[in-house]
C-alpha cells in the first residue's frame, strides 16, 4: 500500500466567475465618471483541483489485520485537495467595460488587461472555494476506499474496511 505513495483519487473541473475593476475610491473616480477611465468587468476561469490520499506515511499502526479471519482495517489521511490548475484556454473575459482613457491608454499597452496576476489569484481563491463546496471530497472518499478494499481483496481479505484520519482543525 505504501509503494502507491500519493493516490490521485479525484478530479474536479470547475468554472467560476471573477469580477475585476469598479473598486477603485478617491478624487479621481469622484470627478471622472467610468465612462472616461474605467477599466471593470467579468472574466470566467475554468480549472481543475485533484484530490489526493498520502498513502506514504502508512505505519503498522495504521493497519490492523487478522489473517486468520481475513479481515483488515486500514486507516488512512483524509483526502487533500490540490491547488488548482488554471486552464488558460478556457478561461476569458466575457464582459470587460472600458472607458475612452483606459482604451488610449492600451492603445500605448502591451497587457489590455491590467493586472492579471492579481485577477489569477483571485480565480485561484474562488476556485479553491467551489472546490471546498462540492462533493469532491466525498468522491475522492468513495474512490480512495474502492482502491483500498479492491487492493485488499486482491491481497486475500474478504472483509475490509477503510478509515480516514481527519486532519487536526485549527482554532
Amino acid at each position: 500500500i505504501q509503494e502507491a505513495a500519493d493516490l490521485k483519487v479525484a478530479t474536479g473541473t470547475f468554472s467560476v466567475p471573477v469580477l475585476f475593476g469598479g473598486e477603485e475610491d478617491g478624487l479621481l473616480e469622484q470627478i471622472v465618471p467610468d465612462a472616461f477611465d474605467g477599466d471593470s468587468g467579468v472574466a470566467i476561469y475554468e480549472g481543475t483541483v485533484d484530490a489526493h490520499v498520502d498513502l506514504s506515511g502508512l505505519t503498522d499502526d495504521d493497519i490492523d489485520d487478522d489473517r486468520s479471519s481475513r479481515s483488515i482495517i486500514i486507516t488512512v489521511h483524509a483526502p487533500e485537495l490540490s491547488d488548482p490548475n488554471i486552464d488558460e484556454s478556457r478561461s476569458e473575459v466575457v464582459v470587460q467595460n472600458r472607458g475612452v482613457f483606459t482604451r488610449v491608454g492600451e492603445f500605448f499597452s502591451d497587457a489590455p488587461l491590467k493586472e492579471r496576476e492579481q485577477l489569477d489569484d483571485v480565480a485561484v481563491e474562488a476556485l479553491v472555494d467551489a472546490a471546498e463546496q462540492s462533493t469532491l471530497d466525498e468522491t475522492a472518499r468513495a474512490n480512495a476506499e474502492d482502491f483500498l478494499v479492491a487492493l485488499a481483496e486482491q491481497m486475500g481479505y474478504d472483509d475490509v474496511t477503510v478509515r480516514f484520519r481527519e486532519p487536526p482543525v485549527d482554532p
